[in-house]
C-alpha cells in the first residue's frame, strides 16, 4: 500500500461524531498505529495546490496527483503485477472518474503494456483500468 500516514486531516463540523468515532483518522494513519510495518519517504517531492476543478457538490480533481499516480500504475503493471492487484482509491468522484480516464488511455495506448495479455474476469466485471470509488 502506498498512502500518506501524516496528512493533514479533514475538518468536520460535527465534533461530537468526530470525537465518538474516530472519522478523522485514515487508513494509513490506523494500520500504521496498530503496528503495520512501513517504510517512509526521507524526501517528499514538494506538492503545488493544483485543484483543477471544484463545485459545490464537494467533488475535485487534480491533475497533478492523477497523472501521477497513472504512472505510478503504469510502472507497477510494467513490474509484472497485474490489474486486479492494483487499487487506486479516491475520495472525490470527479478524481476517480479523471484517473480512470488517464489508466484506460495508458491500458489502450502503451505499446509496452498492449503486449501484456489482458487478464479481466470472463463474467466482465472487471475492465482493464477499471477503479473503484
Amino acid at each position: 500500500m502506498i498512502g500518506d500516514h501524516q496528512q493533514l486531516r479533514p475538518s468536520y463540523t460535527d465534533y461530537n461524531l468526530v470525537r465518538m468515532h474516530h472519522i478523522d483518522v485514515s487508513l494509513f494513519e490506523r494500520l500504521i498505529r496498530n503496528g503495520m510495518c512501513y517504510q517512509q519517504l526521507e524526501n517528499q517531492h514538494p506538492h503545488e495546490e493544483e485543484e483543477d476543478d471544484f463545485d459545490e457538490s464537494l467533488s475535485q480533481s487534480n491533475t497533478y496527483e492523477a497523472d501521477f499516480i497513472s504512472k505510478l500504475y503504469r510502472h507497477l503493471r510494467l513490474q509484472g503485477y497485474f490489474q486486479h492487484e492494483i487499487t487506486v482509491l479516491s475520495f472525490y468522484k470527479d478524481q476517480v472518474q479523471l484517473l480512470r480516464k488517464k489508466i484506460r488511455e495508458i491500458e489502450q495506448t502503451d505499446e509496452f503494456l498492449m503486449n501484456i495479455s489482458p487478464e479481466w474476469c470472463t463474467d466482465g466485471t472487471l475492465f482493464p483500468g477499471d477503479i473503484r470509488a
